[in-house]
């Protein structure tokens, strides 16, 4: 599912997140790069990534999981 926020969304969830320059102990605080992580599949024709609420107990406050995909221009006389 593919869901698009309007700034308004935005603002709100901007209201409740913590900022990165605030010192904390706990590591499952701090920012996370999602595409820094192991893609969950990859191929010639792109890689997924995805984070769950079971990986970053941030998200589970948020309710949410997220998900970033990078497809790969594949030129048509190299797909067999």
């Amino acid at each position: 599912m593919i869901v698009e926020l309007s700034k308004k969304q935005i603002r709100k969830l901007s209201k409740h997140a913590k900022s990165s320059s605030k010192k904390t102990t706990s590591s499952e605080d701090k920012p996370f790069n999602l595409e820094s992580s192991k893609p969950i599949y990859s191929n010639k024709f792109g890689k997924f990534f995805e984070i769950t609420p079971e990986k970053n107990p941030q998200l589970g406050n948020l309710n949410i999981s997220l998900s970033s995909t990078h497809i790969t221009e594949v030129k048509a006389n190299n797909i067999y």
